[in-house]
This record gives C-alpha cells, sequence and structure tokens, in this order.
C-alpha cells in the first residue's frame, strides 16, 4: 500500500477511498446462494485461543445478530463455506448466528444482580462460546501474524429539504442520461449546474462538509423540522478522485493533512475553494433511505458491531467475528494543533459481524470497523490506524 493511500486512510478513517472509486459489488442474485465459498483462514487450537472480552458489554450485539439472521432468513443457502480445513454448508452460518443469539439471551437472563455475579455471567457466556464455536484466524503471508485496523463512519450534517438561510449547497440524486457524466464537482458546487432539474435531496452549510459527505460513501441529515433520513451512495460522475487535501498540502496551503487543517483553510480562503475542488472532479449522488447505511450484502450496518473485509478474499458476508485492536479513548479531546498519542488509545476486543467490503480494504488481515453515527464515531474513525487480530467464529460440526 502506498503512503498516500496508507495517510488518507489515517486520516479519513473510512474505507472511504473504496467507496469513492469503487462500485460495491452486489450479490447479483439476492435471494440465492448456490457457489463454494472459501476463506483464506486456519483453525486455532483451543489452547491458543486470545483472551475473550466484550467491551461494551454486548450493546447492540441482539440487533446485528438479529439483522443479520433476518438477512439469511430471507435467501436460499444452497452452498458451502471452507473455514481451514473444513467445509460447512452455508445453513451454518445462519445457525451459528442463532446459537449466538441463544447464548447473549441466557447472559441477559443472568446478569442483574451484583458486579460479582454479573461478572460470573460474563465468564459462562464465554466458556460457552468456546464451547460451541471453532475459532478461524487468517492466513497471511511471511511473518506477519497481525491485522491491521481502520474505521468509518456516518457523518451527520444539519440539512433542508428546500434552500433556507445559510443552508444553500445542495445535495443531488443521480441524474438519469449522458447528465450524470456531464459535471465536474466544481461545475456543481459553484456554477449550480444540477440545479432546477428536480434533482435536489436537501441543502446544507458548506460545500466541505458535502466533500467529507462523499469521502465517507454515505451519512445521515438532520433536518430542520427536528426528523431525519440516511443519505445512501447511489452512483457517481464516473470522473477521476483526487483527494484535495493532497493538492494543498503540495501547493502549500497546509503543513498536515487533517481535516482541521483542510477545514480552516478553505474557511480562510474563500477564493481559493474553486480552484481547490477543481483538482476533485469527481462527484458523488445519494438517495434517501430510512435504514442506516447498508452493507455490501444489503444488510443495514450496526453502530460498533459491523465490520468491511475483503469481499475477494470473504465473499460471504454474515461470518460471526472477534476483533482486538485499539481505539480512541472515548474522553481524548480532538485539538487541531495536537495528534493523538499512543496513551490516547485504549485496548479493546469485541464481537462483531463481517457485513461490508471497500476497495482499499485489500487482504487477509484487512479490516474497517464501523463505529456508527455520533460524535465519538467522527473522531474516532479519523485516528483509527492500529494493528490487532480478528478470529472468525463457526458451530463445531
Amino acid at each position: 500500500m502506498s503512503k498516500a493511500i496508507l495517510m488518507i486512510l489515517v486520516l479519513f478513517g473510512s474505507n472511504a477511498y473504496a467507496r469513492i472509486k469503487f462500485e460495491l459489488n452486489k450479490n447479483p442474485d439476492p435471494f440465492a446462494y448456490n457457489r463454494a465459498y472459501t476463506t483464506p483462514t486456519e483453525l486455532l487450537e483451543e489452547s491458543k485461543w486470545p483472551s475473550l472480552d466484550d467491551d461494551l458489554d454486548f450493546k447492540n450485539l441482539d440487533k446485528v445478530l438479529y439483522r443479520q439472521i433476518l438477512r439469511f432468513s430471507g435467501i436460499k443457502m444452497n452452498g458451502t463455506i471452507r473455514l481451514g480445513d473444513q467445509v460447512f454448508p452455508l445453513s451454518a452460518m445462519k445457525e451459528s448466528l442463532l446459537v449466538l443469539q441463544k447464548i447473549l439471551s441466557n447472559y441477559k437472563n443472568c446478569i442483574g444482580g451484583s458486579y460479582e455475579q454479573n461478572e460470573l455471567c460474563k465468564k459462562l457466556f464465554f466458556d460457552t462460546l468456546k464451547s460451541k464455536f471453532n475459532l478461524y484466524k487468517p492466513i497471511v503471508e511471511g511473518n506477519q501474524n497481525f491485522t491491521h485496523f481502520t474505521a468509518y463512519h456516518t457523518p451527520i450534517l444539519q440539512a433542508a429539504l428546500e434552500p433556507i438561510g445559510a443552508l444553500q449547497n445542495g445535495i443531488y440524486k443521480k441524474p438519469i442520461g449522458d447528465i450524470q457524466k456531464k459535471y465536474t464537482r466544481a461545475q456543481i458546487y459553484f456554477d449550480k449546474t444540477l440545479e432546477d432539474k428536480n434533482l435536489n435531496l436537501v441543502y446544507t452549510k458548506d460545500l466541505f462538509e458535502i466533500y467529507l459527505l462523499h469521502v465517507e460513501g454515505g451519512g445521515k441529515a438532520l433536518l430542520s423540522d427536528g426528523s431525519s433520513v440516511y443519505l445512501s451512495y447511489n452512483g457517481t460522475n464516473r470522473k477521476t478522485w483526487n483527494f484535495i487535501s493532497l493538492y494543498m498540502r503540495d501547493k502549500g496551503y497546509i503543513d498536515d493533512l487533517s481535516i482541521h487543517a483542510q477545514r480552516s483553510f478553505l474557511i480562510k480562503h474563500p477564493e481559493l475553494a474553486r480552484d481547490i475542488y477543481e483538482q476533485c472532479p469527481s462527484y458523488v449522488f445519494f438517495k434517501f433511505t430510512q435504514n442506516p447505511p447498508i452493507g455490501s450484502d444489503n444488510v443495514p450496518l450496526t453502530d460498533n458491531r459491523s465490520i468491511a473485509t475483503d469481499k475477494s478474499l470473504y465473499a460471504m458476508k454474515g461470518l460471526i467475528s472477534i476483533v482486538s485492536s485499539k481505539r480512541l479513548r472515548p474522553s481524548y479531546e480532538d485539538r487541531s494543533d495536537v495528534q493523538p498519542t499512543e496513551g490516547d488509545f485504549i485496548p479493546f476486543t469485541r464481537i462483531m459481524v463481517d457485513q461490508d467490503t471497500g476497495g482499499a480494504i485489500k487482504g487477509s488481515a484487512r479490516v474497517d470497523l464501523y463505529f456508527g453515527e455520533d460524535a465519538y464515531a467522527q473522531k474516532a474513525a479519523q485516528y483509527q490506524n492500529h494493528m490487532g487480530e480478528v478470529y472468525f467464529l463457526m458451530l463445531k460440526n
């Protein structure tokens, strides 16, 4: 991976590069899985299992399990999947989710007493997990025995359905026909070339926030009437994507590639905005949805419980995973002049589900964590760039 791409992933903390430059490959038949899937994994001996935990005390785990089970309940799963040397029917993936759901239910019925009792309930949860599941780890080349973790989130925008006050910059749905490819970002931003064409979704204040929305590939609009709606990726104008941060640094406008540095310069120098945005002719279109962002297999992502992996290697989504890495501590106060130090990150272990992918997520030991849509998610995703471990769970035969 080049330093430029790695820096992009560090600063934007997401599979943004993927969403901008690639159309995600959906299952061509969303109601049938009939192929023989493989994974680049090997069985982990029980004696080598890592210490198990869940730093969120299982918050939202029931939600991610329910969503994935619902997805599997609506499709034909007649194929197989290989983990390590074992080949399982695809139905074993759903059965694994159902068993984990039952173990979680038992845990919830167990807790509620003293701290000691709750800790015993958690121990029982993981003891049961270990007795019923096998654990698989990625096979990696060379001596690397760790996984690279970045993260992504859902941006939040203040918006209105009609231009009002400071909310004057449009976000658009995908045009039909040649107009989709006709205009560049700068033309859409400054010449308003898509106005009055019945393409407006919402209006927001800041062009840079729209740019960041494009980087993430989706977001949530908080409307002036108090309601909200999700904006989901719906294609591009098929022009080249170039990160404006690299151009701004090369021109000497900013010393670092941080979002704060970019935003501050654009605010102070509006006369240079058009030239800067002309360096990124690509423009992303959106559509309204009522659900959270959708993963590559049409399952709504769940805050702090969904991950993205390389779909060329992990083509069958829905595998239960255990991740262990570091994340930004919630109490970290973001400052424009100081980057977080190693002491600002805390270790964590968490149960998640593989539900997404991205073109920049390459390799068997490469994971993008979905942190959600709150203020912490935005802050933590920006700085997530750590090594750790990922494992995949499957019921024992």
